[in-house]
């Protein structure tokens, strides 16, 4: 049975557009068809004094890869065309039943060992204390 996954991208430090662009991005990616991609705003915390853009994905799990794979892309093409940029890229995914669990990004390592780390703890069980 596929599970349904629910993942936020934030984007911290990066440009007004970064947002933007990346929504640009995976809409035109054939492989995130079946991929819901919504653009907003994350909800505003304590002490915070106002909400992040953010995009959120709803996927099966089968296609949390290919989305992963298609953040990382975006973030390495950028970093080569705006070198000065150091934008942070958290995943979060909001579906689990004990809370959410965050994770970055790193787009300076090789794309096959980011993208399984990535995945691996987003869909790692939680500790248990």
């Amino acid at each position: 049975m596929l599970r349904i996954v629910q993942v936020m991208v934030h984007v911290e430090d990066g440009h007004d557009d970064a947002v933007e662009g990346l929504e640009s991005w995976l809409r035109d990616r054939p492989d995130l068809g079946d991929v819901e991609i919504r653009r907003g705003r994350a909800p505003i915390r304590p002490g915070e004094l106002g909400a992040a853009e953010i995009l959120t994905f709803i996927a099966t799990s089968v296609a949390l890869p290919f989305v992963i794979n298609a953040i990382y892309d975006f973030f390495r093409s950028r970093r080569r065309t705006r070198p000065a940029e150091r934008a942070r890229v958290v995943l979060i995914r909001v579906d689990l039943p004990a809370g959410e669990r965050r994770v970055a990004l790193d787009v300076e390592g090789p794309a096959d060992t980011v993208i399984k780390a990535v995945q691996e703890a987003l869909d790692a069980p939680p500790d248990r204390e």
